[in-house]
């Protein structure tokens, strides 16, 4: 993994890959949530939850936080 954020709760944690993967994880129930979240491609350097968790925001190289 290149980049982890947990939610502000603790339930939901983000991973960022190498080859641009995005995942949700919910931590309570140790399972992916959904399907890889659609990125650019390219290597992750930093994601963030936003205050309210309802946004998820990443950045790299070529797209800007």
């Amino acid at each position: 993994m290149r980049a982890l954020a947990f939610s502000h709760d603790g339930r939901l944690l983000a991973a960022a890959g190498q080859a641009g993967t995005l995942q949700l994880w919910d931590t309570t129930a140790l399972e992916e949530v959904g399907q890889d979240l659609p990125t650019p491609g390219e290597a992750i350097n930093s994601i963030a939850f936003s205050p309210g968790d309802d946004t998820l925001l990443a950045s790299s190289a070529h797209v800007p936080l």
